[in-house]
């Protein structure tokens, strides 16, 4: 198994490295708050008996597949400087605007999203939600802090309704850490 980053701007996928570890249909993984990725689960060939052409020489299939979790650290973690979001909203509502306060000048944001992660097993997450949001700068004035102005979805047909994760991205492409907001 190898590892692939989808570039929404494009439509494009960029294979990475390869996993180390073999993986079947009992795999799943996982967007962490941090923005990297937990991998877990393994490959149930301890059920097969004898070996496979691709069964390195000298080992078994079953000393190959062990439950794992992996933690996979996407390449925007060594891009920089991550953007830190300071205060945001415990709820947001359909069609409205709200405020986050971040540390960076409000010009350095690139885009605001929310991201909502579902139920995964078998390589299948169902309920992933990723809703691009309109943001309009505030300027910096002295004294306060930055504070993006964002519309909140304007309907529950393009993101329903619960709990999802707030990224800012700066302009580097690096995104902060997910802040919880529960959209209603």
């Amino acid at each position: 198994m190898h590892y692939q980053l989808f570039d929404p701007t494009n439509g494009s996928l960029t294979r990475l490295i390869n996993s180390p570890v073999p993986r079947h249909d009992h795999s799943s993984a996982l967007l962490t708050p941090n923005g990297g990725v937990w991998v877990m689960g393994g490959n149930r060939v301890q059920l097969i008996e004898g070996a496979t052409p691709n069964t390195p020489e000298g080992r078994r299939l079953e000393d190959l597949a062990v439950p794992v979790l992996e933690f996979y650290k996407p390449p925007y973690f060594f891009k920089g400087v991550r953007p830190v979001i300071k205060e945001t909203p415990r709820r947001i509502h359909y069609g409205q605007e709200f405020r986050i306060a971040v540390a960076e000048k409000s010009d350095d944001i690139a885009s605001v999203a929310l991201l909502r992660t579902g139920p995964v097993t078998h390589n299948w997450a169902w309920g992933n939600h990723y809703v691009k949001l309109p943001l309009a700068k505030e300027k910096k004035n002295e004294g306060r802090k930055d504070r993006l102005h964002i519309s909140a979805p304007p309907l529950p047909g393009l993101a329903p309704a619960g709990d999802y994760l707030l990224f800012v991205v700066n302009k580097q492409g690096v995104p902060s850490e997910g802040q919880h907001i529960r959209l209603e």
